[in-house]
C-alpha cells in the first residue's frame, strides 16, 4: 500500500479488513489495485474498493 502511495494502512480488528488512507482518488485507486494484485499473486480471494470519507460523519443504518 505504501509503495502505491497510501499515507497509512490499518487492519480492522483481527482482520480481514484493511483500510488505507490516501490523499487523492487517483492514489486510492492505485492502492486498491496494488492490494488486489498482492492477494491474487498468493491465490487469496479479495474484494477491493476505493471509497470516500462521508463529509457528514458516521451514520447508523438498520436493515429489516
Amino acid at each position: 500500500a505504501k509503495a502505491a502511495g497510501a499515507l497509512a494502512l490499518v487492519i480492522s480488528g483481527a482482520g480481514p479488513t484493511l483500510c488505507a488512507l490516501c490523499a487523492s482518488e487517483v492514489t486510492a485507486n492505485a492502492v486498491s489495485a496494488a492490494l488486489a494484485d498482492v492477494y491474487a499473486r498468493v491465490n487469496i480471494g479479495a474484494t477491493t474498493r476505493a471509497t470516500q470519507i462521508a463529509a457528514d460523519g458516521a451514520r447508523v443504518t438498520f436493515t429489516a
